[in-house]
């Protein structure tokens, strides 16, 4: 099985890649635009020490692509592409990447070697869907739902049936939830790999509940949390 991974250049999106065999990566597909459109700050000073940690170099092994958008034409055109000079079925996975317009993902799952499109979501899709989730729900001391999921694709946002879900326990600070995120999500990309080479249909959990969506935590109540955490 091999695979397509499309994100956005975060500081911690390298590790994140490492979960996943090297010789299995067609491609790397970064885009450089956000959909959400915001009028706030987002990134708190004190963010680039925790993240710096997990700063990797780029695997040079590996081929980059770059696009404004995943759901621009050149990013659909490459994603035909590199499907095509693969011998073996393609599964794609998102990471930080925008959501994916109902008629791109329509033309996605009508390509014939790509078998599966996954997201992974930092946080519990279940209860937290959109973004920063995992802060939202330590901002609420819902500490039960600090976790990991990876889930199918579809139309509504983060609603789609979960792979796999991993629990993060109470962190002692802000930074530890970093931590534990970047650290629990490398693991999860490597564990949804591994289901994937052992079966075609996993055991899946429908996402019934269809939590609330979040948009970006600005950057004063990540100063806050950091605060209160600390």
């Amino acid at each position: 099985m091999k695979w397509i991974v499309i994100g956005t250049p975060s500081p911690f999106r390298e590790h994140l890649i490492n979960g996943l065999p090297e010789k299995d990566i067609v491609g790397v597909i970064f885009e450089s635009a956000k959909d959400a459109q915001i009028n706030f700050e987002i990134n708190a000073a004190f963010e680039d020490k925790i993240y710096s940690k997990f700063i990797v170099e780029q695997n040079l092994k590996l081929k980059y692509y770059h696009t404004t958008n995943v759901n621009s034409l050149y990013c659909l055109e490459l994603i035909k592409y590199l499907t095509s000079i693969s011998f073996e079925s393609v599964n794609i996975m998102l990471t930080g990447a925008n959501k994916i317009k109902r008629n791109n993902l329509d033309k996605l799952n009508a390509m014939p070697n790509i078998k599966n499109i996954i997201n992974v979501h930092m946080g519990d899709c279940f209860q937290y869907r959109g973004l920063d989730s995992n802060l939202w729900a330590l901002y609420h001391r819902d500490f039960n739902s600090l976790g990991i999921s990876i889930h199918y694709v579809e139309n509504i946002l983060d609603a789609g049936s979960r792979i796999l879900h991993h629990r993060i326990d109470k962190p002692d600070s802000y930074a530890d939830l970093i931590d534990r995120q970047i650290i629990t999500t490398t693991k999860a990309i490597t564990s949804v790999s591994n289901i994937f080479e052992q079966t075609d249909k996993p055991i899946v959990q429908t996402n019934d509940a269809l939590g609330r969506y979040y948009g970006f935590m600005p950057a004063q109540l990540k100063q806050h949390l950091f605060q209160r955490y600390s």
